[in-house]
């Protein structure tokens, strides 16, 4: 059997550092002390990394949207590179997850949130069936496609799926 000396574990306590109710409450007040919650204004451009959309410091300012016969993208004006990827877009409209703006993000409290499109697989039962019957685009989700079904489930395409941004890290989830 194991003894325990207790003195000594009393003197490791009394040597560790208190914390009182201020330094717990500056502590978590840090959280959101982020540039881009304390802002009532989003910089314009392109933020291109997370950290970038964190700080509201986009590294691309002055951007361009170019169309060809094959292809759509955005041209970075200071020196012409085409922009394929980026984190968000900010623009006097507002503000949108990825190169394409289609997602707009929306503040939510102390973050930001999305809704994304996403398809669902619901299984094939009774209840799903049902759903069959009705025609396309009148079941409350979107427009539905029941055809080609993955396993045992049914795909419902175009259920809007909540998104979050988190705030420490800047993934999306």
């Amino acid at each position: 059997m194991e003894k325990y000396n207790f003195n000594e574990l009393k003197n490791g306590l009394s040597n560790k550092r208190r914390l009182n109710f201020e330094n717990i409450d500056s502590f978590n007040r840090k959280r959101f002390l982020l540039p881009i919650l304390n802002t009532s204004i989003i910089n314009k451009g392109m933020f291109l990394n997370q950290r970038e959309f964190i700080n509201n410091a986009p590294s691309i300012e002055d951007y361009e949207y170019k169309k060809t016969k094959k292809e759509d993208f955005w041209v970075n004006k200071k020196n012409g590179e085409k922009i394929l990827k980026c984190y968000a877009v900010s623009d006097s409209i507002g503000l949108y997850v990825g190169i394409e703006k289609r997602v707009k993000i929306i503040r939510v409290g102390n973050t930001y949130e999305s809704f994304k499109f996403n398809h669902i697989y619901l299984p094939k039962t009774t209840a799903v069936n049902l759903l069959k019957m009705i025609p396309n685009g009148h079941t409350g989700y979107g427009e539905s496609n029941f055809n080609g079904s993955p396993g045992n489930g049914a795909r419902l395409l175009y259920v809007l799926v909540p998104r979050q941004v988190n705030m420490e890290t800047g993934e999306i989830y």
